[in-house]
Parts: C-alpha cells; structure tokens; sequence
C-alpha cells in the first residue's frame, strides 16, 4: 500500500508539467526543481529497497545493517526512521558519486540492487545534466551572440582606425540595439494574418493618419501600408533620413 501511494507522485509530475506550460512562472526554475524532485525520488525509492533487502535476509550477520552496527561507535539506530536515514545516506552518497564506504552491500542481493541503483543513475544523470546544458545555452544564446557581433565591430573599427566619436556611437547603437525589445513581427509570424493586420493597423495607423498619406492614399491603402511598416530602433540625435536618400 506504501508502494502505491508513491503513485502520487504523478500527480506530481504532471503539476510540474503545467507549471512549464505556464508563462507566468520561470521556465528553468521549475525544470530545476523537477530535477531536484526526480533526484529526490530516486534515492528513496532505492534506500527502501536497499533497506527491505537488507531485513529480509536469512542470514541477518550478511546485510549492512549489521556491518554498520559492527562499525559505528553508537552502533545502528532502533527506530525506523533512524534505519531509513542510514538507508537514504547510502543512496544520496551513491547517486553523488561521493561514497564513503561507511555503508557498503554485505550480500550478493544488496549488491545486485547497488549495482542496478548506479545503472539507472548514469541514464538518470545523463539525461538531467543534457537537459540543463541546453537550458543554460538558449538562455546565454542571446548574449554570446551580442558579445561575437561587439568583437567583430570592435576588430572592424581597429583595422579601419576609425574615430574615437565615430567608434563610440558605433558601440551606443549596438549596445541599444541589443537591450531594445525585439522587433513584435518576430513574434507574431506564426499567427494568422488577419490578427497580425489587426496588431499592425493599431500600432501604426494613428501615425500615418497623421502624417501626409492620410490625404492622398485611400482607407485600403493606408491599411496596406500600416501592414508593412516595421519597427526601426535609433538614437537620440540620428538622422532617420537624409536629403536625396534612394532608400
């Protein structure tokens, strides 16, 4: 019945599954503490079965249970608890690759079981640590791509010497376009286009009614030419467009 009751932990699972899917809470601090959680699983789920080996013995002189009363000065604790904190100790120090050797199989049961224990650990740990690597580099994807694109203007603006004001508005214009929010078309390519002219039409048809189109161009032109515009990051100061500009 015990063993069962470990069924909730589904439930569990599948909480940690919506909490994913859910934008309003960081993505990597939930796969974290599901991998916490599964670590945590692991090793008491094996400390019980080392722990229910160990007692159903035949020879009780052949589990750890007596070694480690042989060698600790205070001997082994009476109470369950105290014997399933032992259990989970050996199973913590297994799946951290630490071992002690306070706590070691007697029998060739336990043995089988410590043996299966560090199997399933290697997929285990393999798997979290693949899916933490990927985690950290599509966080640090963004930055290191910021940091290759600095390096090469930096090499750029040293082979051409170019000024020391011209080098700095150069720097400012990279650095604000990296911190500026990206660009919403990005976002909204995989929605229909009746809801991408929708979000188009209510961003930037205030500004081409106010501008001189509005008396010249038709309702439908000005909608088409709301659906084109994109959204163009520039700095205090720039000129946006120059005199006899073709482009």
């Amino acid at each position: 019945i015990g063993g069962l009751r470990s069924l909730r932990l589904l439930f569990v699972m599948k909480g940690f599954q919506d909490a994913e899917q859910d934008v309003r809470t960081p993505y990597m601090v939930v796969r974290i503490f599901k991998f916490l959680l599964l670590y945590a699983m692991d090793a008491h789920w094996f400390a019980c079965i080392f722990y229910f080996v160990a007692i159903t013995e035949s020879d009780p002189t052949k589990t750890w249970l007596h070694a480690v009363e042989q060698s600790k000065p205070d001997g082994l604790p009476a109470s369950a608890a105290g014997r399933y904190l032992v259990s989970l100790y050996w199973g913590l120090s297994t799946l951290a690759t630490v071992g002690y050797g306070d706590v070691t199989p007697q029998s060739s049961p336990e043995m089988a079981v410590t043996v299966l224990f560090m199997l399933f650990n290697l997929f285990l740990c393999a798997w979290v640590l693949g899916n933490m690597t990927i985690l950290i580099t599509q966080a640090d994807e963004s930055t290191r791509q910021f940091r290759d694109k600095f390096q090469r203007l930096e090499r750029y603006m040293a082979l051409h010497l170019l000024p020391e004001e011209l080098q700095g508005s150069l720097r400012s214009c990279l650095l604000l376009q990296f911190s500026a929010a990206q660009e919403h078309r990005d976002v909204l390519d995989h929605f229909p286009a009746v809801l991408r002219t929708r979000v188009q039409r209510l961003l930037y048809r205030p500004a081409i009614d106010a501008s001189l189109f509005s008396a010249v161009g038709s309702d439908a032109f000005l909608d088409s030419l709301s659906c084109v515009l994109q959204l163009e990051v520039l700095m205090a100061g720039t000129q946006a467009v120059t005199q006899n500009e073709a482009s």
